[in-house]
């Protein structure tokens, strides 16, 4: 029986396999897709959707790491719950469910008023889920600490909130690991997105793949303040645009540099269709 401060699972089952077998093994399969790179990652940009599209991309990061982190530090965006603007939220949940066993929370006080803790945020968010089974395979003794991030409401307040989650956390990018969750273009009258019209496919495809990647390279160089004002044009259906930048942001404070290593969407994975989703992977490093 879980304590009352589990973070249970609430996609297993249905966005990936509940049996810790069949678990393992996909997950050894997706990383037979990945390319090993000359550095270790330190951290990342990576898709959340379930693991039969994201798999291979989450598993660009967790190929790449070596297995002695202390902590993992995860950013992600709200699906399920509105949030305030530049609102960052958090539980306090000792322990994280998963097929393959429990992850230990990383313990996070703040009395900073950008914080809200709020468990049910946190717990169902599907944009965090995803990763835990990767992070109990990989980092099996890494502690996790959760972060949902709202909207961010400028530069300036997007630096302001990196300056103090990094004190906050005191993140060591030594011994820390930082992801940020997102999936990249919503393409399709699905997500009521179709700037590039619906006649050609591939033509279609080859337009959002142009604009997401140079949302990726952006990301990857650290040009917060280039990507906000292509924001203003573009209104891209990026999900995690704000969690990326700001879990960016506090590694460009480190140090660390970025690389563009992956990108794929949903009609390479199943029957192509006008309604589909992209993803991007982005490591960063020393």
């Amino acid at each position: 029986m879980f304590e009352e401060k589990t973070n249970k699972m609430n996609f297993a089952g249905s966005w990936y396999s509940g049996s810790p077998d069949e678990l393992v093994a996909s997950m050894n399969q997706f990383a037979e897709s990945v390319s090993r790179q000359s550095y270790d990652a330190k951290g990342a940009v990576l898709p959340h959707a379930g693991h039969f599209y994201s798999g291979v991309g989450i598993s660009q990061f967790f190929c790449n790491v070596k297995r002695d982190a202390k902590r993992l530090i995860l950013f992600a965006p709200s699906h399920y719950k509105a949030l305030y603007e530049d609102q960052i939220v958090y539980s306090d949940f000792k322990e994280i469910e998963t097929p393959l066993g429990l992850i230990k929370a990383a313990d996070f006080q703040t009395e900073d008023n950008i914080f809200t803790k709020e468990d049910q945020t946190v717990q169902i968010e599907h944009s965090a889920e995803m990763f835990y089974p990767f992070i109990k395979h990989y980092l099996p003794e890494a502690e996790l600490l959760v972060f949902i991030v709202s909207r961010i409401s400028t530069p300036e307040e997007l630096a302001k909130i990196a300056r103090i989650l990094s004190q906050e956390i005191n993140y060591n990018p030594t011994t820390d690991l930082i992801i940020a969750s997102s999936d990249f273009t919503h393409y399709g009258s699905r997500f009521d997105y179709t700037p590039f019209g619906n006649n050609d496919l591939t033509k279609v495809e080859e337009s959002v793949k142009a604009l997401d990647e140079k949302y990726a390279l952006l990301l990857a160089q650290g040009s917060i303040n280039e990507i906000y004002q292509e924001i203003e044009t573009d209104n891209p259906t990026i999900c995690g645009i704000y969690p990326a930048m700001l879990a960016v942001t506090i590694m460009k404070n480190a140090d660390l540099n970025g690389s563009f290593v992956s990108y794929y969407n949903s009609n390479q994975v199943t029957e192509p269709t006008y309604d589909f989703v992209c993803y991007a992977s982005i490591l960063f490093h020393n």
